[in-house]
């Protein structure tokens, strides 16, 4: 049963690190378009 815990919370941590890498992504694209709209 450990073990199966231990999956569960590996699998929570890697859905956390992959929206907070989303949201970074989709900020930097905000950021490149309004860098090229200004120039």
């Amino acid at each position: 049963m450990l073990v199966v815990g231990d999956d569960v919370e590996n699998h929570k941590d890697n859905n956390l690190r992959f929206e907070s890498a989303e949201k970074q992504f989709s900020f930097a694209l905000k950021a490149i378009k309004l860098t090229f709209s200004d120039s």
